[in-house]
């Protein structure tokens, strides 16, 4: 009688235990590759706080939250801290006091899960002071950097709105004194000129309800000064070829006021006093004004004499 053997079968089991080690290491290359592939990351998603509407934090807490992120590197290495973001909520109101507030995380924008991605807050809570909010009107305050060229001086500066309305915790808001814009800057300046300032927010808990702009005018104008000037010898202009001068000599003395500038320029030699005689052809005696070369943004607050007598003959 013959026994039918199945070849196949024999060479089939022949060399089991290196054919299942075989596969066995197969098996363990393929998951290594998968793990290898697989890497975690680290992101700060934002917090968002929803709390109960007369409440606010009355202390720092933290603006972002650490989330760790896993999953295959291709997808990993794209993902940023805006593509999460944490809610910190608590509808409960007892008033103000410690409170314990359950985070829980989200895709941002309300996006659905990335596939094959998994994310995993850090800390799950977070325990908060909240006190009641309040709102004030504060003034606002416009800090001031140089100065203005020489001879010009600031003389005002007028902010719109000249306060504005902020909202927060209560003790901090009620610690408020003013609300300064960012540096308004003024060196050389030698006209008026406006400008729009960024407000600086005096707390990370306070928030300016009335916008965080204002506008301000800023008036820059000369510096006013005085000046005495005393015997300034009179010019006799346009005499006639023949006559001739027979009085004495007429000297002047004159107080301006100007432009700090333009009022240091003044000399005996720019102001120039003058009678003008362009008009007699006759000799005699006159009365006649005293006439100065004057820069019409100079004044005259006082001179003498005003006129002069002055005596012609004939040459």
């Amino acid at each position: 009688m013959f026994k039918l053997v199945n070849l196949d079968t024999q060479k089939l089991f022949q060399d089991l235990p290196a054919k299942l080690l075989s596969i066995a290491l197969a098996f363990g290359l393929f998951f290594f590759n998968r793990l290898e592939n697989v890497i975690p990351k680290t992101i700060l998603a934002p917090l968002n706080l929803i709390l109960p509407a007369e409440l606010s934090p009355a202390e720092n807490y933290p603006r972002r939250i650490r989330v760790l992120v896993r999953g295959p590197r291709e997808r990993i290495e794209q993902i940023d801290d805006e593509d999460y973001e944490v809610f910190g909520e608590t509808r409960e109101d007892r008033g103000e006091g410690n409170y314990l507030i359950p985070l829980r995380l989200s895709r941002a924008g309300g996006k659905p899960p990335i596939e094959g991605i998994e994310a995993n807050l850090e800390i799950t809570e977070i325990r908060l002071t909240l006190e009641k909010s309040t709102t004030r009107v504060i003034e606002v305050r416009i800090p001031v950097i140089g100065n203005p060229e020489s001879g010009y001086q600031l003389e005002s500066i007028q902010a719109s709105p000249p306060s504005v309305t902020v909202r927060g915790p209560r003790t901090r808001v009620n610690s408020l004194m003013r609300i300064l814009s960012e540096n308004l800057e003024i060196s050389s300046r030698t006209e008026s000129f406006s400008t729009r300032l960024q407000l600086m927010s005096p707390d990370p808990l306070v928030d300016l309800v009335s916008g965080s702009l204002v506008d301000v005018r800023v008036n820059i104008v000369p510096i006013i000064e005085e000046k005495e000037i005393f015997d300034l010898p009179v010019v006799f202009q346009g005499l006639a070829d023949n006559l001739s001068v027979l009085s004495e000599p007429v000297l002047a003395n004159l107080k301006i006021q100007g432009p700090q500038a333009l009022v240091n320029q003044a000399s005996p030699q720019t102001l120039l006093p003058t009678i003008d005689l362009s008009a007699i052809v006759n000799p005699g005696t006159y009365d006649l004004p005293i006439r100065w070369n004057l820069d019409p943004r100079l004044s005259i607050l006082d001179q003498e004499p005003k006129t002069a007598r002055v005596i012609l003959g004939v040459r």
